[in-house]
């Protein structure tokens, strides 16, 4: 830009020092003319215009061949700046995934034993971490450490997630054993096991989040401060109460049901078993207030269908199947 302009203030400066010339040359012929003017002055002032005119569209052509150049300059300018912020980005993603395994690393070198890991990601949080990422804990009364998944920011921070669903690339259609010990990987969809649930909720009060997305990336929440799960001897009974939140309240009503397999019925349908009929385990009653363990498919389905897929009945009905559920638990203060 600098050269750019220099080059114009040049091509004015001899622009301005021709027609001083020019009026220079004018006023001496006027002081010795008459009344009119010989014809070889005409002759030579239309020379000189003639010169003039050229030279003016001299400068012209090359002011043109400036700004085009300059255009060119900036175009390209334009796409490395680009180019830059495109690297900038994916060498900030990269760091932050560098930064997210080393705090991890970190935090497990800190605990050199079992009994200093902390019990839940409530624990986590108030030791200093922020990055939501997976973490080991060692609940009370579990019999070893596990890794779990944390969400340190939202909401307060401290959730442990018992579930995560959002593209249906994990299968849920399984039996007392497997939903027993949990399935599926941190890093994608998973059930964390109804034991590992138990050692997290059977022991103090905890509160429950449930946030669920459509297909129009609409967010709600159930948010209740009230989350129990039971043992195996227990059936692994579940407890929930003090709603509130955008999602509609669909779990409350399974609140003092027991976990409802294909192989273990404990619903309160006369009719049948919920869990047969609509192909998932859950804490039923009468099979139709919400399900998130049942089938992951799009938007609205078959009447077939109904009751069978991954729904909360007070948020889109039973026959709208959600792009995305979590559930995590907190210990209250």
């Amino acid at each position: 830009m600098k050269t750019i302009s220099k080059s114009i203030f040049v091509l004015f400066l001899l622009l301005n020092i021709f027609l001083f010339s020019l009026e220079d040359d004018q006023g001496k012929f006027d002081v010795v003319s008459t009344t009119q003017k010989p014809p070889d002055s005409l002759k030579s002032e239309e020379t000189l215009l003639k010169q003039f005119e050229n030279f003016q569209e001299n400068i012209k052509d090359k002011i043109k061949a400036l700004e085009s150049a300059n255009a060119l300059q900036l175009e390209q300018l334009t796409h490395r700046l680009e180019a830059l912020e495109s690297t900038n980005n994916l060498k900030l993603q990269d760091g932050r995934r560098v930064l997210y395994s080393k705090q991890e690393e970190l935090f497990c070198l800190k605990q050199q034993s079992g009994d200093n890991l902390p019990r839940n990601c409530r624990e986590v949080k108030e030791r200093g971490y922020d990055f939501s990422t997976t973490y080991p804990i060692k609940p009370d009364f579990a019999p070893k450490a596990t890794r779990v998944r944390c969400d340190l920011e939202k909401h307060g921070g401290g959730w442990t997630y018992i579930l995560n669903r959002f593209d249906g690339s994990q299968s849920f259609d399984f039996d007392i054993e497997e939903y027993k010990n949990g399935f599926g990987k941190l890093s994608g969809e998973f059930w964390l096991g109804l034991d590992n649930i138990n050692y997290l909720t059977g022991y103090k009060v905890n509160e429950l989040l449930v946030e669920l997305v459509d297909w129009n990336d609409t967010l709600v929440f159930a948010h209740y401060d009230r989350f129990r799960v039971g043992n195996e001897d227990e059936d692994y009974i579940m407890t929930v109460s003090g709603y509130n939140g955008t999602a509609g309240d669909s779990l409350g009503g399974s609140t003092n049901m027991k976990f409802s397999t294909k192989s273990k019925d404990f619903d309160s349908w006369p009719s049948g078993s919920c869990a047969k009929t609509f192909d998932s385990s859950w804490w039923f009653q009468d099979c139709m207030g919400c399900l998130l363990t049942g089938k992951y498919l799009k938007g609205n389905v078959s009447s077939e269908q109904r009751g069978k897929i991954m729904y909360w009945h007070k948020f889109q009905g039973s026959i709208y199947s959600l792009k995305e559920a979590r559930m995590m638990v907190r210990p209250r203060i």
